[in-house]
């Protein structure tokens, strides 16, 4: 059967990218005016990016009112399509939308030794509610990395569903006045924060 032992050096040409996907998981993810909602049309989204980026290493940031990272850069596409298709809006203990730490917590991941490109994709509506995501991107830029931003959503907007453990809707979000809230995409935002990153907004 002339077993062998040991080992060989093979050298092979790299391709591809450091890339992190900062995935918006806010409430406003639920407005339903894409189909069939801002949350689901963003994993689509990302699922394609995914496909077109083989031989890359890919990170995943969740972020709402806090960032959290899902994965660190991994080339496993089963195990990271996976868990983008499983992360939900409410996953985040901390309410809210803060864009500025998606983008910091993603360079972080991209702060490693290397010389292939490095990029942060921001999937969001773009609505943020707390702190200035236009300082984050300094923490961009100092990783070596550009940002692009993918707008979920539309300027006219949509309420955002009220749903039980069913997934029926049993009302409408409602600000602390008791009126209800209108969750609209910022594109002017999500605009300048891919300017200012050296990057594209799609």
């Amino acid at each position: 059967a002339r077993p062998q032992a040991g080992f060989r050096l093979v050298t092979t040409a790299s391709r591809g990218v450091d890339l992190v996907v900062a995935l918006d998981l806010s409430r406003s993810m639920d407005a339903r005016d894409v189909r069939p909602d801002r949350l689901r049309a963003a994993r689509r989204e990302v699922a394609s990016l995914f496909q077109a980026l083989e031989g890359s290493a890919l990170g995943v940031v969740g972020f709402a009112g806090e960032a959290r990272v899902l994965s660190p850069l991994s080339t496993d596409m089963e195990g990271l399509q996976s868990l983008v298709e499983t992360a939900g809006a409410g996953d985040l203990d901390l309410g809210g939308s803060d864009l500025g730490a998606a983008v910091r917590v993603a360079a972080r991941l991209l702060r490693r030794p290397g010389e292939r490109p490095r990029a942060i994709v921001l999937v969001s509506d773009g609505e943020n509610l707390t702190g200035d995501p236009r300082a984050a991107i300094a923490a961009a830029r100092q990783a070596g990395a550009r940002v692009f931003t993918l707008g979920v959503g539309t300027p006219e907007g949509a309420t955002i569903p009220v749903v039980d453990s069913t997934g029926t809707v049993i009302g409408r979000k409602r600000d602390p006045e008791g009126r209800v809230v209108r969750s609209r995409l910022d594109e002017a935002l999500l605009r300048d924060l891919a300017r200012r990153g050296g990057g594209r907004h799609e």
